[in-house]
């Protein structure tokens, strides 16, 4: 009995992920549960590709000239990126999510299932938000010059 070996609990993915993440000064809290919010302007660098191509699920293929989606995809990530800069929105992917789903609900393209479609439609949503946002910024920057 002397040769028996015995197998002692491996920590599990989570486990791990979580000795191994750093704290901040705001973090040290005994018990404290964050969640980390990563910041939507630092997504590209994180991953090499915008916040856009996952959340329509575009693939490796989104920014082929011939088949691809650069111009839908900036254009969307053009938007995020102004409103985040100007203060009308948070710095997060959360809160980008939460604005395409109520642009996707706005749009009637919530319950699309071809994420082409999809993305298509945004982008024309977003362009006309745009325009829109050009038109008013226009009107008062020249509606007191006669």
């Amino acid at each position: 009995m002397a040769d028996a070996v015995f197998r002692t609990a491996q920590p599990t993915k989570a486990e791990s992920a979580a000795k191994t993440m750093k704290r901040g000064p705001a973090d040290s809290k005994v018990g404290s549960t964050t969640t980390a919010v990563a910041p939507y302007l630092d997504y590209e660098k994180d991953s090499s590709y915008p916040h856009a191509v996952d959340y329509f699920e575009l693939g490796d293929t989104w920014d082929d000239p011939s088949g691809g989606f650069p111009k839908e995809v900036g254009i969307i990530e053009g938007y995020f990126k102004d409103r985040i800069e100007s203060g009308d929105m948070a710095n997060s992917t959360k809160a980008v999510k939460s604005e395409l789903k109520s642009i996707l609900k706005l749009t009637n393209m919530s319950k699309e299932e071809r994420n082409l479609v999809k993305i298509e439609t945004v982008a024309a949503y977003i362009k006309f938000l745009s325009e829109k946002e050009d038109i008013k910024r226009n009107i008062r920057r020249y509606a007191g010059a006669k």
